[in-house]
């Protein structure tokens, strides 16, 4: 299945023929995300490089009563981005600027197609990182990681993406829109900014995203712990937590996962 010829031309007018895409190798891609176990082919794919060029298309899409799908990277491993077929799949890698890094207030605001590493490599040198970190963290974007509300080996000390998004701009069904949260905590009002965080873009597809900035810590140690059983390693770990002390990481090998990764 492909646009209709009249569909894809208004696709054109808006987006340019280059980022209007309905040839076979484009919708065997974009066919799954990481979750290659559910598969269905989309009508086409969008590639949109402005807010509003995402609200003109995702207004032609409601006008035509066609489904649509965001997409970042593709990385996810829970369907997110799975396509239903006969919909249309938004990607969002040309949102890939930074607009600004607030210092002061300790924010970076970029687009969704950032990935999420980058945002750490623009501020790192100046002592500051972004705390969440998914194992897909070197190709996975930013706004896929705010609508999968994604974690990471640090979220035992850091807390997951929910916890270190302060704002975003996004634009909902109809094509409106809004903005939600700012640089500042405790914005008054319901935490709508929450209720889309892990929403995998069912009430909107963002275009803009405030993200908190964590210093970087003064000092890291790793520390290896060798137990006879499981049930030991798992007591530990509780007593750790129970004394108080928050490590930035914790993780556990048993003996087969430890010979799967020797071989």
């Amino acid at each position: 299945m492909s646009f209709e010829k009249n569909i894809r031309g208004e696709f054109v007018r808006i987006l340019g023929k280059e980022w209007v895409k309905d040839d076979q190798v484009t919708l065997y891609t974009y066919r799954c995300d990481g979750l290659a176990l559910y598969t269905a082919p989309p009508m086409g794919v969008l590639f949109p490089g402005t807010v509003q060029e995402l609200s003109s298309v995702i207004k032609l899409l409601n006008q035509h009563k066609i489904s649509f799908v965001a997409r970042g990277a593709g990385t996810g491993l829970s369907g997110g981005a799975v396509p239903q077929e006969g919909s249309v799949i938004i990607e969002m890698a040309r949102f890939k600027e930074v607009h600004e890094v607030d210092w002061i207030n300790r924010t970076i605001t970029v687009g969704p197609g950032v990935i999420n590493l980058h945002i750490t490599e623009n501020v790192h040198s100046h002592g500051y990182h972004y705390a969440p970190d998914p194992s897909s963290q070197k190709a996975c974007t930013i706004g896929g990681n705010v609508a999968e509300n994604s974690g990471g080996p640090h979220t035992l000390k850091y807390g997951v993406t929910v916890n270190h998004v302060l704002g975003v701009e996004m634009v909902l069904p109809d094509g409106e829109l809004v903005t939600l949260g700012g640089k500042h905590l405790g914005m008054p009002g319901p935490d709508l900014l929450g209720l889309v965080t892990g929403s995998e873009g069912t009430f909107g597809i963002i275009s803009k995203i405030i993200c908190r900035l964590t210093p970087n810590p003064e000092k890291a140690v790793t520390l290896l712990g060798i137990y006879t059983s499981v049930r030991n390693a798992c007591e530990s770990v509780s007593s750790i937590i129970r004394h108080g002390i928050i490590p930035a990481a914790m993780e556990m090998l048993d003996k087969i996962t430890i010979s799967a990764v020797e071989k």
